[in-house]
């Protein structure tokens, strides 16, 4: 068990993360949908990626915060009701996001071999596979809970053989893609088309694989501990699961650097904000300097004042 003052650090740190999701997501969420460039329909997927990371800084790693403090006695903790919906909440955000990489692979993949025909995919396949995505989500754990019966490492295996499939789609799906799109010729009459999708192609190719090598080590652990129970101590649980949970912001990082438009508007943020800090230093300095000339004023006036007394 960690101390108090352990604890204290690591909730700080999670909840650091945790409005750092939030905050970069629903940033991502706003700029592709009002961003007129960024509309196409691999957006979709970008989006819904973004809501289910959302879903994770905004309730499983508060909820996770919550155990920590509990456990170092910060406050008082009840196990039973928020237990069972911090897992629920967990298992769902995460295979949600993990799916929606899945997705998203597959669709480059689509869009990588095949251009032509990934061109006439209609935006119903898209929303189709948005809700399957969610629809395993939230089957694995309805299961578990209506069904009290199953034995409570349902989810864990299920979980597993669930992320295990998306790994390894995810990688020979990067792998293939990496080939392509290194091999590929550029065509000189939709060169600039060309480019964009290739950019665009790179840049959720590094966003899955970072996601991927976040996600690995607490399954890693997960799974060696489910297997063969070993003696784990909390500080590397907890970092683990940091990491676990870093994957989620670290799409809008990915975004800031490799896309345009997103970088255009963190450096229109950036320089408003800069701007505003200028304009309030301007305002203090002449506050001061009307403060100072008011203090000399008066030390003046006084002065003169004693000078008359004396003199009386």
């Amino acid at each position: 068990m960690v101390s108090r003052s352990e604890a204290i650090v690591w909730s700080a740190v999670f909840m650091t993360e945790a409005l750092t999701i939030v905050a970069g997501n629903v940033f991502s969420i706003v700029k592709f949908t009002g961003t007129g460039k960024l509309h196409r329909r691999s957006s979709y997927l970008l989006i819904n990626l973004a809501a289910a990371d959302t879903l994770v800084g905004a309730c499983a790693v508060p909820m996770f915060v919550y155990f920590i403090g509990g456990q170092a006695q910060l406050w008082p903790v009840s196990l039973e009701t928020p237990l069972t919906a911090y897992k629920a909440v967990d298992v769902i955000s995460g295979l949600a996001s993990i799916l929606s990489l899945t997705l998203i692979s597959l669709e480059r993949l689509w869009a990588t071999w095949w251009p032509l025909r990934h061109r006439l995919i209609r935006t119903r396949e898209y929303v189709v596979g948005i809700m399957f995505v969610w629809f395993l989500a939230f089957a694995i754990i309805a299961i578990e809970l209506l069904t009290r019966h199953i034995p409570l490492r349902f989810i864990f295996y299920s979980s597993v053989v669930i992320l295990s499939i998306c790994c390894v789609i995810v990688f020979v799906t990067n792998l293939v893609i990496w080939i392509q799109v290194g091999n590929r010729k550029i065509s000189s009459h939709f060169r600039n088309a060309t480019l964009q999708e290739r950019r665009l192609t790179i840049t959720l190719l590094i966003v899955t694989l970072i996601s991927l090598c976040a996600w690995l080590p607490f399954t890693i652990l997960n799974i060696v501990n489910q297997l063969q129970p070993v003696s784990v101590s909390l500080s590397l649980i907890y970092l683990t699961k940091l990491l676990h949970y870093g994957n989620s912001c670290a799409n809008v990082f990915v975004y800031s650097l490799r896309i345009a438009e997103f970088k255009r508007a963190f450096t229109k943020m950036l320089c408003r904000d800069q701007s505003f800090i200028s304009e309030k230093a301007v305002l203090l300095r002449a506050q001061v300097a009307r403060l100072s000339k008011d203090t000399t004023a008066l030390e003046m006036g006084i002065l003169k004042s004693n000078r008359l007394k004396s003199k009386v």
